[in-house]
């Protein structure tokens, strides 16, 4: 319903897979019950974007790096998917603007 609230059409789901950068494993992260080692990523859409096909796999493994970071490995994911599309990142941080990318975040540099 968000997505949808926001104007897009949801298009797929994906998940990050966290490793951890020392050891190349599986990185634990936090939870109550579990010990998180994922993310997941809604992936919307406007229009009717061409896709390639056959794709790619909908999970990526890719090492954590600072906090709330998404992996550089995630953003070539999405640029793949959409080769002539235009990128907006939702709840992004300083150390994730990307070039091409419309961002937008809580956490951003207004001077920038």
């Amino acid at each position: 319903d968000l997505v949808k609230a926001w104007g897009f059409e949801y298009f797929t789901m994906m998940h990050w897979i966290k490793k951890s950068r020392k050891s190349g494993k599986i990185a634990k992260g936090h939870g109550f019950y579990l010990m998180h080692s994922k993310e997941f990523i809604l992936v919307g859409k406007r229009g009717n974007p061409v896709t390639p096909r056959p794709f790619d796999t909908d999970i990526i493994f890719a090492p954590r790096t600072v906090q709330s970071a998404k992996p550089e490995e995630l953003y070539e994911w999405i640029e793949r998917l959409f080769p002539d599309g235009r990128f907006l990142d939702i709840f992004a941080r300083m150390t994730s603007l990307r070039s091409g990318w419309v961002s937008i975040g809580n956490e951003l540099d207004v001077a920038n």
